[in-house]
């Protein structure tokens, strides 16, 4: 079995903190509390974002991706959490 290269290691470490906090921000926003979690899950998502488009095969290619990075980290989250 390959030994996982050190960016692969940073990606999966982003996409799983992003993906947690994202989940985190989605409880206190249905309980309709307003929190900086949202933020925060913001931001891990941006960083996410910087890594993917700094190599194959992760391209976040969609503009709206900018717009809704939280979007972007389920979908990674979705495609990681299939191929596990």
């Amino acid at each position: 079995m390959d030994k996982p290269s050190d960016d692969d290691a940073d990606r999966d470490y982003w996409l799983r903190k992003a993906a947690v906090l994202d989940r985190i921000a989605l409880d206190y926003e249905a309980d309709g509390v307003h929190h900086h979690t949202a933020d925060i899950a913001a931001a891990a998502a941006r960083q996410l974002i910087e890594i993917d488009y700094g190599g194959e095969p992760y391209w976040p290619e969609n503009p709206a991706v900018l717009t809704h990075p939280r979007g972007y980290v389920r979908q990674e989250y979705a495609r990681w959490a299939k191929n596990q």
